[in-house]
């Protein structure tokens, strides 16, 4: 049947005795933090003998990613305090979620919760697809490239981290970020995959020219 759409199967947020508003014991694994699935697929295309154009698409899926920066964007609302006050502060928070004018109040108040109760909220299916690499190639005509003392002579643009094409379920920039990175069987981070402001892959343009003698 799938996931809660209130919890996306996270702790449910329960009122404690004095009226607060904590995590239920109970938890839910959602998910593995590395992928289960991966496939590539990439071709050249060759052109009137001299022009190459290459292209690779890259899929990855299952795996799971914890959205902090989506979580703290979220968090604010009369239900918070802050880190160095008990004082409650009427801040709206300033993601979608808690401003989509067709969620319930209750889906918003989840939402905005201190962080410390409702992080599974924000942990979200990170499969996509990715056009990663694109480039061209021209082969100069021999007679130009022997003019200058060379058998052959090939100028290749390329272009890296070109787009994602395919994200459905991730609200972040990049499905393919970490922040943590730690190799560390005692840590706590060692077994999730955390978006905590981390900025995604740069797109990058390169030119390069390849000569024989």
């Amino acid at each position: 049947a799938g996931l809660d759409p209130l919890t996306r199967g996270a702790r449910v947020i329960v009122q404690n005795a004095a009226g607060a508003l904590v995590a239920a014991d109970s938890q839910t694994f959602l998910g593995p933090s590395t992928p289960t699935r991966e496939m590539s697929f990439g071709n050249t295309l060759t052109l009137f003998g001299r022009v190459r154009v290459f292209g690779l698409l890259d899929y990855t899926g299952g795996p799971y990613l914890y959205n902090v920066k989506d979580q703290y964007r979220c968090w604010g609302g009369s239900f918070v305090t802050t880190w160095n006050t008990n004082a409650a502060q009427n801040i709206p928070g300033a993601c979608w979620d808690v401003n989509d004018p067709g969620q319930s109040e209750e889906f918003k108040r989840m939402r905005q919760q201190d962080p410390s109760i409702n992080n599974g909220l924000f942990i979200q299916k990170a499969d996509f697809i990715k056009l990663p690499d694109v480039s061209v190639s021209y082969t100069l005509p021999t007679t130009w490239s022997q003019r200058v003392g060379t058998q052959q002579a090939a100028l290749t643009l390329a272009a890296h981290n070109v787009a994602i094409l395919y994200k459905p379920h991730y609200s972040g920039p990049d499905p393919e970020v970490n922040f943590t990175g730690v190799n560390d069987p005692g840590s706590y981070f060692s077994f999730i995959r955390v978006d905590s402001w981390t900025a995604p892959m740069a797109r990058r343009f390169t030119a390069s020219l390849q000569i024989s003698f």
